[in-house]
């Protein structure tokens, strides 16, 4: 996959494979499997940093790295790790407005995952994970 180029069909089609092995109940290690090769810093790095423009290859990063992140505190401290500063911010932010029906998976995943760590235990605030 990170040998296509940004907006490559074979991509997306990688992208989508990788997703739905994810999709369902939510597994730990399958996704700590694919955040120690660097995957979660790669899809960052596609939407941050690539300029893709192409919709339905953002919709499989988005979908993707929402996948990868659901409920999962260490993905999360990727991401503030990899999108560390104002500007990155931004551009992320961007592209999810600019593309809001697309991104709307990973919008409900961070919503729910942010929902979940609050609530499993008073250690972890919501203020904490976004901001670590």
């Amino acid at each position: 996959m990170k040998k296509e180029p940004v907006e490559s069909s074979f991509r997306f089609w990688q992208a989508r494979a990788v997703e739905s092995f994810l999709r369902g109940v939510t597994s730990y290690a399958d996704q700590m499997f694919l955040l120690k090769r660097g995957l979660l810093e790669h899809i960052l790095f596609c939407i941050i940093d690539s300029e893709c423009k192409s919709r339905d290859v953002l919709q499989s990063y988005f979908d993707l790295l929402g996948e990868l992140m659901k409920f999962n505190i260490d993905a999360f401290r990727r991401f503030n790790k990899y999108v560390n500063t104002e500007e990155k911010f931004q551009i992320f932010l961007n592209q999810i407005n600019s593309s809001l029906v697309d991104s709307n998976m990973l919008v409900r995943c961070i919503v729910l995952s942010l929902d979940r760590f609050e609530s499993q235990t008073d250690a972890v605030k919501v203020a904490e994970v976004i901001s670590q």
